[in-house]
């Protein structure tokens, strides 16, 4: 079966056991898993904001012809104008189901058929990365593990970012790996080729809570 025909079955019936027996009976299948892993793993970007809907029916596109420009985005080889243009071509060539109900909501890091990681991985372990980062803790509430030479950090009323540079680009993560874009002089102070394969992990911060919101 198609990928995209997974999908529109996975969109037919909202029962979360419907959902993985659908994922186990397909995952097996490369086209499909292969989409998966890069829909849902949060550290494949695009590097995208707008990716259009296709509303005239083309003659179709193969796999490869959509991971040629998918890779090149992520690698960020493709960018500005000429991102935006190699995707509306691609659209332009595929058929409404490739792209509407599959490649499309790849670039969107969203396959709206409500398919997570969790479930996926819960069918079938480790098809999917998972994004985690250590996590602040109350120290008076565990008063015998503070013990002996310790180092203790106030916890700032801020934001967790957590920034991946790769290819000289700068991606900015939520510590549920959620994508946060509205912190560009961020990006544009990390995304240096002498950051490259850094993370950089902290608090962003402002005047107060409210001013950061």
């Amino acid at each position: 079966m198609n990928p995209w025909n997974i999908i529109q079955k996975l969109e037919s019936d909202n029962s979360r056991l419907f959902k993985e027996s659908v994922v186990a009976d397909y995952i097996a299948e490369a086209d499909f898993r292969h989409g998966l892993q890069w829909a849902l793993n949060p550290l494949v970007t695009f590097g995208v904001q707008q990716v259009p809907v296709s509303e005239t029916d083309g003659k179709g596109i193969t796999d490869a012809d959509f991971y040629k420009l998918a890779e090149g985005l992520h690698e960020r080889e493709l960018t500005g104008h000429a991102a935006r243009d190699a995707i509306q071509d691609l659209c332009d060539q595929a058929t409404n189901e490739q792209w509407n109900d599959w490649y499309r909501r790849i670039l969107i890091k969203d396959l709206r058929c409500g398919v997570s990681v969790k479930t996926v991985n819960g069918v079938a372990p480790g098809t999917v990365p998972v994004f985690g980062c250590m996590l602040a803790h109350d120290g008076a509430k565990h008063p015998k593990k503070i013990k002996g030479q310790c180092i203790v950090e106030y916890k700032y009323d801020g934001v967790r970012v957590i920034a991946i540079v790769q290819n000289g680009s700068a991606t900015l993560y939520s510590r549920n790996g959620k994508l946060l874009s509205n912190f560009p002089h961020i990006e544009e102070a990390l995304s240096k080729p002498e950051y490259n394969d850094t993370v950089f992990d902290g608090e962003v911060m402002s005047d107060d809570f409210q001013t950061l919101m």
